[in-house]
């Protein structure tokens, strides 16, 4: 019985503890060197390509992609044009590529691109092997199987329960700004649509009920909000084990933290499938139409019609289950929280949209009826093109090969280059709020709040490889996001219950700033250690008198 106490006190131990830091020193400083020269070799193209100076010698230029720094952003368009190259982690060459034959030749090629390794690292911590980190004939089979849950049809099936949660919300909302004795309350609307949406997520993906809105202790919520609070910590730590994955195997508290919120998610999630399998083998017994109408009963009964060698096995629907709570709030929470700052910037737009919500006749609409809202679906389009939720999408090149452009590159010898080469294992960023900005494709107000440009888009933007509004936002391809439409119809029916009811204002001394963490979300400047934030004066909706 002694043995664990002197062996635990054996291992922390200064000199051990010296010893292993020395190791791991040891080996990242090795690992660091050989990320840091992987593509600065003489035969690498990127180094005749033109681009900015790097702002940091550890971060290159991450700092200024990540914070989504506009005004830098435009400058390097005009300085350098749509391709150029910029300074990564250890200043590594990285390819910076909004041109649109580019994209589109990238997005077409899923079987040649794939997310970089410390990007699948993340992504395989937070949900395991899904749809976030497979590649190639995996995530082809594994989005088959999850196609039948993501139909028309079925979303709207789904779109009560969206209206029902957004009513919810409404309603809390009420309450708090009648008991303002000004008729106004400044509430921080982020971390509200956070909870709303990942109730929606719960009940349409899983027919499991977060209570957010009200009860902040569920555990499957606190699994996932601790696991996503590490994820926020954008500390040495943090950004070493994106690289070296066996960081995450030491027995900090970070990594404990984690541990335990994967293990709550797994049980829990486990519990899930096994309901909805019990379910699903009644199909025969029961009439159809009462079996859950979620996308995890969906796409457990798509799982069960497939061959045996087709078939997801549970931790690839573990993995599942994990992808559409992490992708199905947080990037509908981060839209709608931008959208809700945008229309509280532009008042007469967000009274015109207002008007069109108003003159609907019921507080339910259908999901036919919301698509049917013109203004609604222009507002919604001009939100994901000015603040995509995923801001950055990243690739690697798994052989060699030339990349087309449908704008030259003037190098640095002065040459004009239409095509450049790329090695396996170059870096690509894919930066989607610059893509939806570009001045030359959207014109001089790309910047603006303006919904009305989708009335008559310019011929420019025809060329944009996109799945919805002419935008990058949700991807394309085969790794296009797979559930962009419940994405978009969520945002629509949360705007729709929100903004019929009430008038949404901005002290305009706050300056607001994008904090990248798992989304874009919005942050306070001067308050960043705060965590994402959007304070907005809200108030009832009067009618003008006449």
């Amino acid at each position: 019985m002694a043995i664990l106490p002197q062996y635990d006190t054996l291992v922390s131990t200064y000199p051990v503890t010296l010893w292993v830091s020395a190791l791991g020193l040891t080996y990242i400083a090795h690992k660091s060197l050989k990320h840091l020269y992987s593509n600065h070799g003489s035969e690498s193209a990127l180094r005749w390509l033109p681009g900015p100076k790097p702002a940091s010698f550890l971060l290159g230029n991450l700092g200024v992609i990540r914070t989504c720094t506009a005004d830098t952003l435009d400058q390097w368009l005009r300085d350098y044009g749509p391709t150029f190259t910029s300074a990564g982690f250890l200043r590594r060459r990285e390819l910076f590529v909004i041109d649109l034959k580019a994209l589109a030749f990238i997005y077409n090629q899923p079987l040649m691109f794939s997310k970089p390794p410390f990007l699948i690292n993340v992504a395989r911590s937070l949900v395991g092997d899904g749809l976030l980190t497979v590649e190639g004939l995996v995530h082809r089979k594994q989005r088959k199987v999850m196609n039948p849950a993501f139909s028309m049809a079925h979303i709207r099936e789904l779109t009560p329960l969206m209206t029902r949660h957004a009513k919810d919300l409404k309603d809390i909302w009420l309450d708090t700004v009648s008991k303002s004795t000004s008729g106004t309350a400044e509430i921080e609307v982020s971390e509200w649509l956070n909870r709303a949406a990942l109730n929606i997520i719960g009940d349409a993906g899983f027919g499991y009920q977060f209570n957010a809105l009200h009860d902040s202790s569920n555990e499957l919520a606190m699994a996932f909000h601790d696991l996503q609070s590490t994820f926020s910590m954008v500390d040495l730590q943090g950004v070493l084990s994106m690289f070296f994955p066996i960081l995450g195997r030491l027995p900090t508290a970070r990594n404990k933290l984690v541990m335990r919120s994967k293990a709550t998610m797994a049980r829990i999630g486990m519990d899930m499938i096994e309901r909805k399998k019990a379910e699903a083998e009644k199909l025969g017994e029961i009439d159809p139409r009462t079996l859950g109408k979620d996308l995890l009963s969906v796409l457990i009964r798509s799982n069960m019609k497939e061959n045996p060698a087709e078939k997801l096995n549970d931790d690839a629907v573990l993995a599942v289950i994990a992808t559409f709570i992490l992708g199905g709030h947080e990037t509908v929470a981060t839209a709608t929280s931008w959208g809700l700052y945008a229309l509280a910037k532009a008042p007469a737009v967000q009274s015109k949209l207002r008007g069109e919500l108003l003159a609907f006749p019921s507080d339910a609409p259908t999901m036919d009826e919301l698509n049917g809202l013109p203004y609604l679906d222009n507002v919604v389009k001009e939100i994901l093109r000015l603040h995509a939720p995923v801001a950055v999408t990243r690739r690697t090149p798994l052989q060699d090969t030339m990349l087309p452009l449908a704008t030259p590159v003037i190098n640095k010898e002065g040459k004009e280059v239409h095509e450049i080469f790329i090695r396996a294992g170059d870096s690509i960023v894919i930066h989607n709020r610059a893509g939806n900005t570009r001045a030359d494709l959207w014109g001089p107000t790309a910047h603006e709040f303006i919904p009305e440009r989708f009335e008559n888009l310019p011929d420019t933007v025809s060329e944009v490889p996109t799945l919805y509004g002419n935008t990058l936002s949700f991807n394309y391809g085969a790794r296009g996001c797979i559930g962009w439409r419940m994405a978009v119809l969520e945002v629509k029916a949360l705007l729709f219950a929100l903004v019929r009811t009430f008038n949404f204002d901005i002290d305009p001394t706050l300056r607001i700033a994008v904090k990248m963490v798992l989304a874009a979300r919005p942050v306070v400047v001067g308050e960043e250690d705060k965590g994402p934030q959007l304070p907005l004066r809200v108030s009832l909706y009067k009618p003008v008198q006449l």
